[in-house]
């Protein structure tokens, strides 16, 4: 609301991890939803009961992969989710230790870290504008 009132383009807003009460509430307002998964068993299942969220409130939806390449059979059942339920995959983050340590050391990694996450994150960010 924030957004539209001030006139911004496009506004991300970062909700609550998993599926409990404050993400039910997270897409109230909203005119698309970017879903952060991971491929793992959990993380498909958890997909689906937030797209299913998404749908009841007739926004659009999109996938975000990260840590895909842990697991590349579940990275695969997830993008087959997305594709059955309309949501376009706007990317795939590689697991990337030297930015796992930057997180956890409260270093500014973009623009200062060669290794892959960051450019997949922003390739990932292009995508999900382009599509605003």
């Amino acid at each position: 609301m924030i957004g539209k009132r001030n006139g911004t383009g496009l506004l991300l807003v970062d909700g609550p991890p998993g599926i409990g009460c404050p993400v039910i509430s997270a897409p109230s307002g909203a005119d698309a939803a970017v879903v952060v998964s991971e491929p793992t068993a959990s993380g498909v299942s958890d997909f689906r009961r937030i797209a299913d969220l998404i749908a009841g409130f007739g926004i659009a939806g999109a996938l975000l992969i990260i840590k895909w390449d842990i697991n590349a059979d579940m990275t695969s059942a997830l993008e087959r989710e997305a594709r059955e339920r309309g949501f376009e995959c706007v990317g795939r983050i590689p697991y990337d230790e030297p930015l796992a340590r930057a997180v956890a050391e409260r270093i500014e990694a973009f623009g200062r870290l060669e290794s892959p996450a960051p450019l997949a994150i922003a390739e990932s960010f292009e995508r999900v504008r382009d599509t605003s």
